[in-house]
């Protein structure tokens, strides 16, 4: 299996453990095979009294892979969202954070981009962007960075 290296160790490549998987697949069969029952067993049934017990087992089982499946989504978008702070750190209170707006002078982007990011943004990082004042980079239509918030002492919103 392969990993992503962060912080200092090695993560999983995909955000779910085999537990979760093996959970995910377990409760949509169980949901699908109790709804595949359920229809088995109503189908020699002309009255609505007699199927009532079935299709009260087929909702159950849909009800089943619903959670099974929303939980199996909470838990790679919990996973995705850790992740992301451990990438970009935690985007809220610029105090909370110690990161500081950019100026004017110290915003990238790339030329054909949507985003304007911050010289020393993660996202920027490595790349040959040239430094252009704030107001060029608003009239070309970018966005500022969720992570570093270019422009944020300037008014510019994300």
């Amino acid at each position: 299996m392969s990993a992503v290296a962060g912080a200092g160790r090695s993560r999983p490549a995909t955000p779910w453990s085999r537990r979760d998987v093996v959970r995910a697949v377990v409760g949509t069969g169980v949901g699908g095979g109790l709804i595949g029952l359920s229809w088995f067993f109503a189908a020699g049934r002309g009255r609505p009294g007699g199927q009532f017990l079935f299709v009260c087992l087929a909702l159950a089982g849909a009800v089943l892979g619903v959670a099974t499946v929303s939980e199996w989504l909470r838990t790679g978008r919990s996973a995705v969202r850790v992740w992301s702070w451990a990438l970009l750190g935690d985007t809220g209170d610029t105090a909370a954070t110690g990161v500081a707006p950019a100026s004017s002078a110290a915003v990238v982007a790339r030329l054909d981009g949507k985003w304007m990011h911050r010289s020393d943004c993660l996202l920027a990082q490595g790349r040959n962007w040239a430094p252009a004042p704030l107001a060029e980079h608003q009239a070309a239509g970018r966005r500022p960075c969720r992570a570093s918030r270019p422009g944020a002492a300037d008014g510019v919103s994300s």
